[in-house]
């Protein structure tokens, strides 16, 4: 019982003390109040003023920001969830490793209004009337288009997805996948069109063909139209930081106690077996922003129980070298401090005089603990 109530009471006290870290930015300055480094090796807080008009803001982090891969964090804050008429808060819940430098990008966005939405639709159906009129060739009997229908809808495709890239919703970002059956339909007529074979009848040529393309491109932005949501954003102003450093990483060792059972023999109707308290630490098998939750919370975990193991017969178990079990496990931490474990444990049986046997007699049992896992900071670090 008093063992619970030493875990419940640590659990109450860590929990009480947690808090996310915030970091003001200066829009004007496009740096980040008093030049201070970035946190790093935790979830931090990006705060900045909410100007007149400002819908919605992105944040996206990288490594270099030619290389759009090296993405490493992404936060999003909309006036329309958070209601807030004088500041932003950007939430940066993936983790930046320290004494590091990355790229910072900032996309302000406003409410899309109707005489937007309708000069947006505008441009885009210029955009691929213009793609299409220089992708055909009028013969004397017919017109050719440079490639194939197919291809010819997926560059369409491509111009509609690289205007509407930089919209945004509440949501999510606009999905936009391809355009209908009709619309290749549209352009495979263009190439069936019977033209005059007349040289007088060429403006009359031309302009037969400039109509197929215009119900083509009217076809194309009704599509679009139906994309589009009632209430977007529209992308008002970039903002880059380059090379923006964070604070120098926490040399820290992860430190566990808890309490374990060893099996050493038996089945569920007649389990023999052992426990006792532990100590040890642990090494994580990653400490990568990149990788997954998962991998991050692994760690091969070492350590020693404080007393020494006895079976259902009453026979005595300690360990070599220090004449108490010593156990080697694989672990994963939840809930932040709590860490199960599951692996070996080395153990060294005593004779009936007393005395340990020698080497020979060492034996490796399985053995599963649960426990709290803290890191221990080695060293002073330089937050500033």
């Amino acid at each position: 019982m008093k063992f619970l109530s030493t875990f419940s009471l640590i659990f109450i006290v860590l929990f009480s003390f947690a808090q996310t870290e915030s970091v003001n930015y200066d829009y004007l300055e496009n740096t980040f109040e008093g030049r201070y480094p970035l946190p790093a090796d935790k979830r931090f807080n990006i705060v900045g003023d909410a100007f007149e008009d400002l819908a919605y803001v992105e944040i996206a982090i990288y490594k270099n920001i030619e290389k759009p891969k090296s993405q490493v964090a992404k936060a999003s804050w909309s006036q329309n969830y958070y209601k807030s008429n004088d500041k932003y808060t950007l939430e940066i819940v993936d983790i930046l490793e320290g004494d590091k430098a990355y790229d910072i990008e900032f996309k302000y966005y406003r409410k899309a209004d109707e005489t937007f939405k309708n000069l947006f639709l505008s441009e885009i159906s210029e955009q691929v009337a213009l793609f299409l009129k220089h992708s055909n060739t009028t013969g004397k009997k017919n017109v050719n288009w440079n490639s194939n229908p197919k291809d010819i809808k997926a560059e369409v495709e491509n111009i509609i997805k690289a205007a509407i890239a930089d919209i945004r919703t509440d949501e999510t970002n606009i999905q936009f996948k391809d355009l209908s059956d009709n619309v290749l339909v549209g352009i495979e007529y263009v190439e069936q069109l019977q033209l005059s074979k007349s040289q007088v009848m060429n403006d009359a040529n031309n302009f037969v063909v400039e109509q197929a393309i215009d119900e083509l491109t009217k076809q194309i932005a009704f599509e679009v139209s139906n994309v589009l949501p009632n209430t977007y954003y529209i992308l008002s102003e970039k903002k880059v930081i380059k090379q923006y450093k964070t604070e120098k990483g926490f040399h820290t060792l992860a430190i566990q106690a808890g309490y374990g059972v060893a099996w050493f023999n038996g089945g569920f109707n007649k389990f023999n077996y052992g426990h006792a308290p532990y100590a040890g630490f642990g090494i994580p098998l990653s400490k990568n922003p990149n990788r997954g939750n998962f991998i991050r919370n692994l760690s091969i975990n070492a350590g020693v129980y404080f007393l020494n193991f006895k079976d259902v017969n009453d026979v005595e178990y300690s360990g070599p070298f220090i004449k108490r079990p010593i156990y080697v496990n694989l672990g994963y931490k939840f809930l932040k401090i709590v860490k199960f474990q599951a692996g070996a444990v080395l153990l060294e049986q005593k004779s009936n005089n007393g005395n340990y046997v020698n080497f020979n007699k060492i034996t490796v049992r399985p053995n599963i603990s649960l426990g709290l896992e803290l890191d221990l900071w080695l060293g002073i670090k330089n937050n500033r």
